[in-house]
């Protein structure tokens, strides 16, 4: 699955990023303190536009893994573009801000400084004048949150409200992401709260979110990316459902994977490239009694086997 969502989500040129970190809890404790159980946190990134799922980290909350889960969606987008990113106010216990830190390492370049009077200072490392960078910041009291400020660290207010008013929202906002989150603890069962089938190790959970991301991105429609058909169709319907990654403008220009026509992909294609990676254990017995030993070689022809996993073959298709 991570082998089709990097060949599909590439050179990716939207408007805003929304990034934001939830909370979660490994069933397996942790060796260094065994009374404990492991907690981790889960980076996750959307595009607001076309509600596309960017990608996603499993790591501790520090500005190492705020640098590492930032340099995956500085290689998710077009050379030289530099989006809108908003996030939470949030800080580590040592007053540093990891998104602040990690966005001016990916963007930012050297800028000359020369004092009054002619001399030659030192260079300083400075965020590029096209980045911009906005918080939600939350107060809280006594665990209750009692108000909602706005905080703008890099740009100008003037340029992140121009660039809200052109994409979507009004307002300085995490709204995408965190509705993202909520849809994670309610479609995987690890994530969920208080549940009996929480992740014993992170690889099994890393597994489980590729799947589920593959799912949000190439398969399940979003409403709002419905598009309206005109009189002159044949066709009963007044709507074309649309996923997320078809909603992106880089998936009509050069992301289209082999099969592809304009009213869509042909069934025997489509198992072909949203399969991607499907590990033999993933063949649960609910899929087997449903379609039977013959529908489950005819999904998986065309693929190679590789190390106990069969990889798809995106030239191939029936």
């Amino acid at each position: 699955m991570d082998t089709v969502s990097a060949y599909l989500i590439h050179g990716l040129d939207v408007s805003q990023v929304q990034l934001d970190e939830m909370w979660l809890l490994l069933g397996k404790r942790d060796d260094a303190q065994p009374e404990q159980r492991k907690t981790r946190w889960l980076w996750s990134a959307i595009d607001p536009d076309t509600k596309l799922w960017l990608g996603y980290l499993i790591a501790d909350r520090s500005l190492e893994a705020a640098q590492v889960f930032v340099h995956q969606v500085y290689g998710l987008l077009k050379t030289g573009f530099v989006p809108l990113f908003l996030s939470d106010g949030y800080k580590l216990s040592d007053g540093y801000k990891p998104y602040a830190i990690a966005l001016l390492t990916h963007f930012g370049h050297w800028v000359h400084h020369v004092s009054k009077s002619g001399r030659k200072l030192r260079d300083r490392w400075q965020p590029l004048p096209e980045l911009t960078y906005a918080q939600v910041v939350k107060h809280r009291r006594r665990k209750r949150l009692v108000s909602v400020t706005h905080r703008v660290v890099y740009g100008t207010l003037d340029a992140v409200q121009a660039t809200l008013k052109a994409s979507v929202g009004k307002t300085i906002n995490t709204a995408f992401s965190e509705r993202l989150n909520l849809m994670v603890r309610q479609r995987v069962p690890a994530l969920a709260r208080r549940t009996l089938a929480a992740a014993k190790h992170e690889v099994g959970l890393e597994q489980e979110l590729n799947l589920r991301r593959s799912y949000y991105n190439f398969v399940l429609p979003h409403g709002s990316l419905r598009q309206r058909l005109s009189e002159s169709d044949d066709s009963a319907r007044m709507w074309r459902h649309r996923t997320r990654n078809r909603g992106n403008a880089m998936w009509d220009s050069h992301c289209k994977p082999p099969g592809w026509t304009q009213s869509g992909m042909s069934s025997s294609c489509q198992t072909h490239w949203l399969t991607g990676l499907v590990h033999s254990r993933s063949l649960c017995r609910s899929n087997w009694n449903r379609i039977g030993k013959q529908g489950i070689k005819e999904r998986m022809s065309g693929m190679q086997r590789v190390n106990g996993e069969f990889m798809v073959n995106l030239s191939v298709e029936k």
